[in-house]
């Protein structure tokens, strides 16, 4: 039998650690249809969500910031029908190009949160990464395609940003960018020298 490290095997570490690798620059057209393809997936699998649970998003400020606040949200929206608040914040620069693609996003990761019981710690954010990478590959982007690679950039390296710088990036379109091309360490450390946090 395999050995297993908080459920994670050997050999998908080794996949993990290939894609924080550089791509080298990607071309404007590549970047385009890898976003627009992001898109579809986005808005497809929200709507399969809205239709599956009768809920639809709602972005605010103040959305819900703990695991058991948003599980509280959650169970108050399939109750009474009232939309499932999501972040409002830090939505302008996004690999997604529009607020409204990322609150999208925002609403299917929160869902999904709930239904597999996977709280905000960074193992559970990455488990949860994971998950939707898998599901965009069912969805026709094969892995390892520029749209993978910017979506696993997204979720899993700034989740890694987050743990190991304690923030996440404010531009996160441009860190997301660097990770791919630049490899994540080389996008860690530009995060940290652009925070002023490099010592």
């Amino acid at each position: 039998m395999t050995a297993v490290l908080n459920g994670i095997r050997p050999s998908t570490l080794r996949d993990i650690s290939s894609f924080h690798l550089a791509t080298g620059r990607l071309a404007p057209s590549e970047i385009t249809g890898a976003v627009e393809l992001l898109g579809e997936w986005i808005r497809s699998r929200a709507a399969i969500v809205s239709a599956r649970l009768s809920i639809d998003p709602v972005a605010v400020e103040d959305a819900p910031d703990t695991f058991d606040k948003l599980r509280a949200a959650f169970r108050r929206s399939l109750r009474t029908g009232e939309p499932l608040p999501v972040s409002s914040l830090h939505c302008e620069r996004t690999i997604y190009n529009t607020p409204e693609l990322n609150h999208l996003l925002r609403f299917i990761h929160d869902i999904q949160h709930v239904e597999r019981g996977c709280d905000f710690s960074p193992v559970q954010e990455i488990d949860m990464g994971w998950a939707h990478l898998d599901d965009l590959v069912n969805f026709g982007a094969p892995r390892g395609s520029v749209a993978w690679r910017l979506l696993h950039a997204d979720l899993i390296g700034q989740t890694y940003c987050s743990a190991l710088l304690g923030f996440f990036p404010e531009d996160q379109k441009r860190f997301d960018l660097n990770v791919v091309e630049l490899g994540l360490d080389q996008a860690l450390i530009i995060a940290a020298e652009l925070q002023g946090d490099l010592r």
